[in-house]
């Protein structure tokens, strides 16, 4: 009886680890059977599963850096010195661009017909008239009218027009305090009507 006791104490200790054993390996098999808490099944390990956030896509909002454009007529000021001219257009009517030293607004129907405004620093409108449309047009007739108002305003300004054919360009330069305010105009045969009427809407407040 007393030598079989410790064969008696050696089998239980040999259970019990067996025991111990067989339930790490079921719970070490459980574990790998699912996904941890939070991760997605089937992802891969240090991935995430985009979720929709209701965010707008890129087409529904304007790129970084850019604004949007607005419709409909729009005032465009510039402020030189103490000079403050603006010109209004239809943004659905004509296309808006920033030039060197003012804006473009170039009729959406014909590309080659357009509004631009400059301002000429350190000059007076008799000296830079003569030489102003050679930036415009090759012109082979040009015409200068002396003082003349700017269509649909009470604006006058030293006038110039030249001509290649049916192309013609048209300047109004009127002296300010500092410089001078130009606004030329190119077009075929007759100016556009919806050119006229944004001329109509030129400013210069001194």
């Amino acid at each position: 009886m007393k030598k079989a006791l410790p064969l008696l104490v050696a089998l239980i200790v040999v259970a019990a680890a067996a025991i111990v054993l067989i339930v790490t390996v079921l719970n070490k098999t459980d574990g790998a059977a699912g996904p941890p808490p939070g991760e997605t099944p089937g992802a891969p390990a240090g991935t995430t599963t985009p979720v929709e956030t209701g965010a707008p896509s890129p087409s529904d909002e304007p790129s970084p850096g850019e604004a949007p454009v607005e419709e409909g007529p729009v005032e465009y000021v510039v402020d030189v010195g103490g000079t403050r001219y603006s010109l209004t257009v239809d943004n659905e009517v004509f296309d808006v661009a920033e030039t060197p030293s003012g804006r473009r607004f170039t009729l959406k129907a014909d590309n080659d017909v357009f509004i631009e405004t400059t301002y000429i620093p350190d000059k007076t409108a008799f000296a830079a008239a003569p030489a102003f449309l050679d930036q415009y047009i090759d012109y082979l007739e040009l015409e200068s009218s002396g003082k003349d108002y700017i269509p649909g305003t009470e604006i006058i300004g030293e006038t110039v027009t030249g001509y290649r054919g049916d192309k013609a360009c048209s300047a109004w330069l009127v002296d300010i305090e500092g410089g001078v305010v130009a606004v030329a105009v190119s077009y075929s045969g007759n100016i556009p009507q919806a050119v006229l009427d944004a001329l109509a809407t030129l400013k210069i407040e001194q």
